[in-house]
């Protein structure tokens, strides 16, 4: 009975030792953890500064002007899209851009062929301040218009009456509203 009560003893004693040597490796591993703490909480910091950054960035939208003068003889940076309106009939779809500022309109008439890829087929502009003649399309952005309203955006050219290009119109994807 002695030999079972000291083998009893020394296993629980050898346990003993084990808990104190896990609690002393436990101890190793928080001294680490602890140090690399202040490593961890500034590469967290640096990682959630980066992505506001880059929110605040993809929140700033369009830096282009919606109505650029290529001739650099009138400021036209205040005038906004004030309507866009259109109505998609199958592969066509007519449009009207109104661009204005308290004083000036810009009045744009397009109608494109929406069957990949959209194409503008024709379009006509008349600005109040003097000036008319036809669009060309840079670039064009059609979506949707079969069950709900289609939206338009790209980039066109105004080009006056001898064909010469006057001004760029810059459109963001915009709603087209009837």
């Amino acid at each position: 009975m002695a030999l079972a009560t000291g083998f009893g003893s020394a296993t629980l004693f050898a346990g003993r030792n084990r808990q104190f040597a896990h609690h002393g490796q436990r101890q190793d591993r928080t001294q680490k953890e602890s140090h690399n703490l202040p490593v961890r909480n500034r590469w967290l910091k640096s990682q959630i500064v980066f992505a506001v950054c880059l929110f605040l960035g993809a929140c700033q939208g369009n830096r282009r002007p919606l109505l650029e003068d290529l001739s650099h003889r009138e400021d036209v940076g205040l005038l906004r899209l004030a309507n866009a309106t259109g109505i998609r009939d199958g592969d066509k779809l007519a449009a009207q851009l109104l661009i204005t500022d308290s004083s000036s309109i810009l009045t744009m008439d397009l109608h494109f062929q929406v069957t990949p890829p959209t194409r503008l087929e024709s379009g006509t502009w008349k600005f109040n301040r003097g000036g008319s003649g036809a669009v060309a399309a840079r670039s064009v952005t059609f979506l949707g218009g079969q069950s709900g309203p289609p939206s338009l955006g790209g980039a066109f050219d105004l080009l006056d009456e001898r064909g010469q290009l006057r001004y760029r119109v810059h459109l963001p994807t915009t709603e087209l509203h009837k």
